[in-house]
């Protein structure tokens, strides 16, 4: 049987990760490392197949464009990277990503 790794530094196992879906300590990112980042991987899959993305048909206004980068400012500060990536997508769809400036490609 494998066994589970735990983290050096706060003791957090790998089975308490899959029932919390939280982790100890920052450490616990390198003890977990591949594992974790397949998990990762499998949750950014299922959450794009979960929520559709809305269709832009004729481009955002600058004022949307305003209004995403500061949504994508305020997910990643409370940690949310899933709703900053949707939101990246959503400006990287609109096509303004390839003007200069614009976009967080």
């Amino acid at each position: 049987m494998a066994e589970f790794p735990v983290c050096t530094q706060c003791g957090f196992t790998w089975g308490e990760y899959r029932s919390r879906g939280l982790l100890g300590c920052p450490q616990c990112y390198v003890a977990f490392g591949e594992a974790l980042q397949a998990d990762v991987a499998w949750f950014h899959h299922a959450l794009a197949l979960a929520v559709p993305e809305p269709s832009v048909s004729e481009g955002p206004d600058p004022e949307s464009l305003a209004r995403w980068r500061e949504q994508i400012a305020e997910a990643v500060r409370a940690e949310n990277y899933e709703e900053a990536a949707r939101l990246n997508r959503l400006i990287l769809g609109s096509g303004l990503a390839q003007r200069p400036g614009l976009g967080l490609a």
